[in-house]
């Protein structure tokens, strides 16, 4: 498993900010290519507190 950047720069990121927003995708990409098979996606859900996953913290949540 690869982890994280963490020794960014100030100019590097300036660098980042500066590039038009196709050039940045392209990066994105390409980094995550490099990682991950191309035709592969990630699904993710997000799961509020409130209405689900964990009765009791759901409990909580409503009784607020």
């Amino acid at each position: 498993m690869t982890h994280p950047r963490t020794d960014w720069s100030r100019a590097a990121i300036a660098t980042l900010f500066d590039l038009p927003f196709t050039e940045l995708l392209f990066e994105a990409a390409s980094v995550h290519r490099a990682h991950h098979p191309a035709t592969e996606v990630q699904l993710c859900t997000l799961l509020s507190i409130k209405t689900g996953g964990c009765p009791e913290i759901a409990a909580i949540a409503r009784s607020r």
